[in-house]
């Protein structure tokens, strides 16, 4: 009922008023202990971090009894770094430093040495791989290691240069007791021999030197150097290469002989049948000088001592560990070569200086290199030969293949020594066929250029030496030798960049000399070439090309120019009928030269009284422009009937097509005319050449026969340039 609600409704209300009450009581009381329950959070946190801590310590320690005990050396090995040499043998008593360290008997001791040095190495390894350096204890007892370290890699290097020294006064002969009279084969013989006898003799020490390695790099530099030091002093000292290459077959120690002759002190080739030049004469009278390369001293010295400047690359790489890492990139690999070439360089120091004077190259007093080019040419070619045997085929890397880099570097070395040399000798020698010495201002009767008559003898020379010291069956190839081959087509480029500048000059007489001067020369260069075979035909196959054009060209404007101007009326008219025709036809041109004119221009011109004077006249006038150097006479006399022939055979089919009218005498008899004229004009001593004797195996034509005028003898110009 309605009094019970509202006795209900007072109750809620009360009870509302009585949690209010006790909210804000516990309110008041939760303010009052706050501060205990934020001291207990607290300390509860702190209990926490406090087992966390001692984890950690637990764990520290762990670790830093690890550490500890990687760094912890064994007492008895401790012992023998502070003193590595009590664990050698020794000969005698030590003492006053006359004791010898007894090699054999001392490899139990090297090898203790060698542990003590890998447990040192570990411990240090150990520290730094636990990364725990930065931590004061570890890292003082790391400084204390490496202390250890130097001091004993110190005493591993004085032991390994003591053995060294004791090795080479025991195994290395004195190279006072060498005979000057000794063979140079038994004497690298006994170098090779004594090499390998001494570096085999190091190779018990080599566990030494591999802890110095590991321990002290830097310390192998000095190392490097004093086994560098020993060999130059012992098994290549500068008395024994010297009495090894004085014993050369042609070795001579005196700068003084390198005779290098110009191109203009050799003697003039010629291409006369008759020529009586002695064989083996290479310089004109002029100029004494000595022709000879001694090319054998340089095979035998490359050959014989080589090997073991390769072994010496090798030994000294294996020895001290340049190539011991598996993979090693581009840097590492430079930085090795460079460290061994500087030590093998310093080995090898007398080897090079007197290879290089074997070579042909002399140092002057300004530290100016020169020489025999000549013989510097011919050891270019030795080099580049022996290059092939020390390529690295395999590519496997390691010491072998640092040791054949360092032979091809060594001769690469070389090879731009001598290249050098020769090659300022041809660009001075280019200089002097840009010259044009000896050719006259207006070019008339200048016949083969003194540079053109040279350069044959010259490549004699070349080819000469290079046989010297060769077996019959050796040919040399030099088209594959990229810089003999580039220099000797620039020298005869220069030949034809002198024959063109001459041909165009203003003072030359454009009318005939500039074509002879050219037609000349250029067979000259063709022939002299070609007689001496494939090797260098190949050699100039460019120059021969452009040759070829030139002495075509030249010799059709040549030839022409003859027959014009002996039979200047007949060419003239004939080119004006020619001319005629074209517009009018053959029947209409006897309205424009008559007949009756026509005839008597041929009775004037073609008589046989005037062409046999004519062709004398030619014969006699071609003989004069054309030298007996090139003993072109011949051919050139040959060319000249064939063009005659043809030009009269032209000119008989125009007469017979227009006028119904045969040229007498006829072609073939005027080719007859022409021999037996001319054959009478040399038999009385006007001609210096027989007109029918071939040149370089030519088939004689008849001059009586067309046909076999068309056939060209194998000599002849247009068959110039062509291989067998």
């Amino acid at each position: 009922d309605a009094m019970s609600l509202v006795s209900l409704f007072a109750t809620l209300d009360q009870l509302d008023a009585e949690l209010v009450m006790m909210e804000e009581w516990l309110t008041k009381k939760a303010t009052a202990i706050q501060p205990l329950t934020d001291d207990c959070r607290d300390i509860e946190e702190e209990n926490k971090a406090l087992e966390q801590q001692w984890k950690s310590y637990d764990m520290l320690g762990n670790d830093m009894s690890h550490i500890f005990s990687g760094l912890d050396l064994k007492p008895d090995l401790e012992r023998v770094m502070k003193d590595p040499r009590s664990a050698l043998i020794y000969s005698k008593k030590r003492g006053q430093g006359k004791d010898k360290i007894d090699v054999v008997e001392s490899e139990s001791g090297v090898d203790v040495l060698h542990q003590a040095g890998e447990d040192l190495y570990h411990a240090i390894e150990c520290a730094a791989e636990s990364g725990g350096v930065h931590l004061k204890a570890v890292n003082g007892r790391v400084k204390h290691l490496i202390s250890k370290a130097e001091l004993f890699c110190a005493e591993l290097k004085q032991i390994v240069i003591e053995v060294m020294k004791q090795l080479a006064s025991e195994i290395v002969p004195s190279a006072d007791g060498i005979k000057k009279t000794e063979n140079h084969t038994s004497m690298a013989r006994q170098i090779r021999d004594t090499q390998r006898k001494y570096q085999s003799s190091l190779l018990g020490f080599i566990k030494l030197i591999e802890i110095v390695s590991k321990l002290q790099p830097e310390t192998l530099v000095s190392i490097r150097d004093e086994y560098a030091q020993i060999v130059v002093d012992g098994i290549l000292s500068k008395k024994r290469m010297k009495i090894y290459f004085l014993s050369l077959p042609g070795y001579n120690n005196d700068p003084s002989v390198a005779a290098s002759p110009d191109l203009r002190d050799y003697q003039a080739a010629s291409l006369k049948a008759s020529s009586n030049k002695k064989e083996g004469v290479l310089l004109d009278h002029h100029h004494h000088g000595q022709l000879t390369v001694n090319a054998e001293d340089i095979g035998c010295g490359l050959s014989e001592l080589l090997p073991v400047i390769a072994r010496e690359a090798y030994f000294t790489a294996a020895l001290f560990g340049l190539s011991k890492k598996q993979h090693l990139d581009g840097r590492e690999k430079k930085r090795n070569f460079e460290q061994a070439r500087k030590s093998v360089d310093t080995s090898s120091y007398f080897f090079r200086y007197y290879l290089q004077r074997v070579c042909g190259i002399f140092e002057t007093e300004t530290g100016k290199l020169t020489g025999e080019t000549m013989l510097s040419l011919v050891a270019s070619i030795h080099l580049n030969e022996s290059m092939e045997g020390y390529i690295d085929h395999q590519k496997k890397g390691g010491d072998h293949s640092l040791s054949l880099a360092y032979v091809r570097a060594t001769i690469l070395d070389f090879r731009k020594k001598v290249d050098k040399n020769w090659v300022g000798w041809v660009e001075d020698n280019i200089k002097y066929i840009r010259s044009n010495t000896g050719v006259p201002l207006n070019g008339k009767r200048a016949g083969v250029f003194p540079s053109f008559a040279r350069f044959p003898t010259y490549l004699d020379h070349v080819l000469q030496s290079c046989q010297a010291g060769r077996g019959s069956d050796y040919k040399v190839n030099l088209s594959k030798i990229r810089v003999i081959s580039y220099y000797l087509q620039k020298m005869a480029g220069a030949l034809f960049a002198s024959l063109h500048e001459c041909a165009e000059r203003d003072t030359t007489d454009k009318q005939y000399a500039s074509n002879v001067m050219r037609m000349e020369n250029s067979y000259f260069f063709l022939e002299s070439i070609r007689r001496r075979g494939d090797e260098l035909m190949v050699l100039f196959q460019k120059q021969f090309v452009a040759a070829n054009a030139i002495f075509k060209q030249s010799t059709d404007a040549y030839l022409g120019w003859m027959i014009k101007r002996e039979f200047k009326q007949l060419h003239v008219l004939f080119s004006n009928i020619s001319r005629i025709r074209k517009d009018v036809g053959d029947k209409d041109v006897p309205i424009h030269v008559p007949k009756s004119t026509f005839i008597k221009t041929l009775a004037k011109e073609t008589s046989r009284d005037i062409l046999k004077e004519r062709i004398v006249a030619m014969y006699e006038r071609m003989e004069k422009h054309l030298s007996e150097t090139a003993n072109f006479l011949p051919l050139a006399w040959k060319a000249l009937v064939r063009m005659l022939y043809d030009w009269f055979n032209r000119w008989e089919k125009m007469s017979f097509s227009c006028y119904n009218y045969k040229l007498e005498p006829s072609p073939v008899e005027i080719v007859r005319l022409a021999k037996t004229k001319v054959g009478a004009v040399k038999k009385t001593g006007g001609g210096g050449a027989t007109l029918n004797t071939p040149t370089a195996g030519a088939t004689t034509a008849s001059a009586t026969n067309p046909n076999n005028l068309n056939a060209k003898p194998a000599g002849d110009e247009n068959n110039i340039g062509k291989t067998k």
